[in-house]
């Protein structure tokens, strides 16, 4: 009995291990995205505005 609630323990410490790390790495792997779509949104901001004072 000992020896199982040692491997569940430490089974359950690797997993926890493991799916912080994940969430880390999906976390900051999604920064980018959210800054790229950033910078596409001022591109067209700036295109709108170049377009607003040609027509002036």
């Amino acid at each position: 009995m000992k020896d199982t609630n040692t491997y569940l323990l430490t089974g359950s410490i690797i997993l926890g291990c493991m799916l912080m790390i994940a969430v880390i790495v999906l976390y900051f792997s999604g920064k980018p995205l959210k800054f790229r779509k950033k910078s596409k949104n001022n591109t067209v901001d700036d295109e709108i505005e170049e377009e607003l004072r040609k027509n002036k």
